[in-house]
């Protein structure tokens, strides 16, 4: 909660009276309210999410229908960015990114899965104008929010995740390193203790499209690359980020805080 001010100060004195111990889901989150507060910092803990993650993951499509009119075929070269359309999720950044290497890779797609907030909708219909635009309704996609989203995850060869403000954690990011999918994200908040630059991923510098644009480019040229870094993040997430990680870490931390009671 950055805005308006009056309710992060109010939330933050809450916190500190209430709360007996907090648990934040990364460094980032609690760096962001414990800053100004040692009382708070001190009754603390940090546990990252975790996905239930599926039992296959089958090979990638060969076709994806989008509907009559759309398909996403073997020869493409797709990247994804799933998430809500909002204000701060990176969509126009993205999309601006992705007409400057759509004239140099023609056969690249971009993929939108997500849906704006309840009565938010102006921010989809922001998106579309922008597509039509630039000319580029034959190579993006748009596709509502759906719960099976590790069918396109299979269709997907480079996730993005281009948050112009800082996330808290960032589970998209994770869904894709689950799926074996090099990740392409913005270098600030959570996201930076998800991805270790070329290793796990990539980090580009926030809200510049230059930047986003070069790092794209790098895996759009490199197939080896791509599935280096994406056998990598698979490796990581599933050894970090899964649900019963999760709930062991809450475990240990009970039995911590009733040990010093």
């Amino acid at each position: 909660i950055e805005k308006p001010k009056f309710v992060s100060k109010i939330y933050r004195i809450l916190l500190n009276y209430y709360a007996d111990h907090i648990v934040f889901n990364s460094f980032a989150t609690k760096q962001s309210w414990a800053k100004t507060s040692e009382s708070l910092d001190i009754k603390s803990s940090v546990i990252y999410n975790g996905i239930l993650k599926p039992n296959t993951i089958e090979a990638k499509l060969d076709v994806l229908q989008i509907n009559q009119n759309h398909a996403i075929r073997s020869n493409h070269l797709v990247i994804g960015l799933v998430g809500r359309i909002s204000r701060w999720k990176g969509q126009i950044l993205l999309l601006n990114a992705f007409e400057i290497l759509q004239k140099k890779y023609p056969k690249l797609i971009l993929l939108y899965l997500g849906s704006p907030p309840p009565n938010q909708e102006f921010f989809l219909e922001n998106l579309e104008k922008e597509v039509e635009s630039k000319n580029l309704k034959n190579s993006v996609r748009i596709i509502p929010y759906t719960e099976n989203i590790w069918d396109y995850w299979k269709r997907i060869d480079i996730a993005v995740v281009p948050s112009t403000e800082p996330e808290p954690f960032g589970l998209v990011a994770v869904e894709a390193m689950l799926s074996a999918k090099p990740v392409v994200v913005a270098g600030h908040g959570g996201l930076t203790e998800i991805i270790e630059h070329e290793k796990t991923g990539i980090l580009f510098k926030p809200n510049d499209v230059i930047s986003l644009t070069e790092q794209l480019e790098t895996l759009i040229q490199d197939p080896e690359k791509r599935k280096r870094l994406g056998e990598n993040g698979k490796l990581f997430a599933e050894s970090r980020f899964t649900n019963q990680t999760y709930v062991e870490s809450f475990f240990n931390l009970y039995e911590k805080l009733l040990t010093n009671e």
